[in-house]
């Protein structure tokens, strides 16, 4: 993790909400823990005290526990928009409808659907799922009950008996990540990130920079020196706020906080 390339204003402007990006790949929950605990160790070095209420990272369960039991239970997670949407076309195209998704625009619509259960204020993500359930196109009953059951509601699973015991009991399993961790109504409305996009852009234009998947340590801390330059180059203008914006993103956010906007004030009336 690069954050001691940061200097104290960055840092200082980060401390209610935290990105996770590291130089890390498959590793194991101790491992995660040990990285949090160095960054929180880094930051008390340099007398900063950061308490991150908020957390932008991938749906990764050994990451989500590792947060919690460093950072504390309190942290909320908010797992990124753009990994929900590539987990529900995973899941369809795991279920062999690719084709259908591209050449049939009424279910491609639904799918579309599924997506914007994100933006609804949580209180009304179990009535939109109900909606969805009433009007689900033949033969998406299966990519329905998998956002059901892994993302909104509890799933009941049928337990073995007891010993002379005729009645059939269920075991209540609630949803492997439910709405709190991917919920971007209020996220909308504040104008914040839905995604860790800012990372997954950094992580990209690193791996270039390094070329190689495997380079040696020395290569790779030379590769961060030359970012850790770049980083202070742009920092003056980050703080100017000479921010490129594409207009056809800025044009979407615009549309998506007035349609939260919107359902804000019909809930109200």
């Amino acid at each position: 993790v690069t954050i001691t390339s940061c200097p104290t204003i960055w840092v200082g402007k980060r401390r209610t909400g935290w990105f996770d990006n590291g130089i890390i790949g498959e590793v194991k929950r101790t491992t995660l823990g040990y990285m949090f605990s160095i960054i929180l160790n880094i930051c008390k070095d340099r007398d900063l005290y950061p308490d991150p209420t908020f957390l932008n990272m991938d749906f990764e369960m050994a990451v989500i526990k590792a947060a919690k039991n460093i950072l504390g239970e309190h942290i909320n997670i908010r797992g990124g928009f753009y990994h929900l949407t590539q987990s529900i076309h995973r899941k369809i195209q795991e279920l062999g409808l690719e084709n259908r998704y591209r050449n049939d625009d009424e279910f491609n619509l639904f799918c579309c659907m599924i997506d914007g259960l994100t933006f609804l204020p949580i209180e009304f993500v179990e009535d939109g799922m109900s909606h969805l359930k009433n009007i689900v196109p033949f033969g998406a009953e299966d990519l329905l009950l998998y956002f059901d059951h892994t993302y909104v509601n509890d799933k009941f699973h049928p337990s073995r008996p007891r010993k002379n015991n005729i009645i059939v009991q269920y075991r209540r399993t609630p949803p492997l990540f439910p709405p709190t961790t991917w919920n971007v109504n209020l996220t909308t409305l504040s104008d914040e990130h839905r995604t860790n996009n800012v990372c997954e852009s950094w992580n990209s234009r690193f791996s270039h920079m390094v070329g190689q998947n495997h380079p040696t340590i020395w290569k790779l801390i030379t590769k961060i020196r030359y970012e850790i330059d770049a980083d202070r180059a742009k920092l003056p203008l980050n703080e100017l706020g000479e921010q490129s914006i594409k207009r056809k993103k800025e044009k979407m956010e615009i549309r998506l906080n007035a349609l939260c906007t919107r359902f804000s004030k019909i809930k109200l009336t």
